[in-house]
């Protein structure tokens, strides 16, 4: 097994606006992974924040319950597995916890290991 992709899915506060929680995000949570997280196996964190659509299709817009899509890359299991395979330092998990209930609607939020499979033929367009 190669690099290890983690994809998470965070609904916003009740309460707080699309924009103060892109604003949130991106100056406070942001910098708490920055400071807190072991570096050395992960190669890219990215975060993708969502606005409905109509659907091509059906012209209906549908939401997906979430406000954004949390990508994180790891060199590989090895550095996944010591960034969150064990017990999280107390300290750390609470200075996570509390911030996260600042933003997130912690009943909605999904973790989930992806695999991916990519369409050569879109790659050249």
């Amino acid at each position: 097994m190669g690099a290890v992709k983690i994809v998470a899915f965070f609904k916003r506060r009740i309460g707080m606006t699309r924009q103060e929680f892109i604003d949130y995000y991106e100056t406070v949570h942001c910098k708490l992974a920055e400071k807190y997280l072991d570096r050395s196996g992960i190669v890219r964190y990215m975060r993708r924040y969502l606005n409905p659509i109509p659907d091509w299709l059906t012209d209906r817009t549908s939401d997906s319950g979430f406000d954004v899509v949390m990508e994180l890359w790891f060199e590989d299991k090895a550095s996944f597995d010591a960034a969150f395979g064990g017990t999280p330092d107390p300290v750390v998990a609470a200075v996570f916890r509390e911030d996260e209930e600042r933003i997130f609607d912690r009943s909605c939020v999904s973790y989930n290991m992806v695999e991916e499979y990519d369409t050569e033929y879109f790659r050249a367009l």
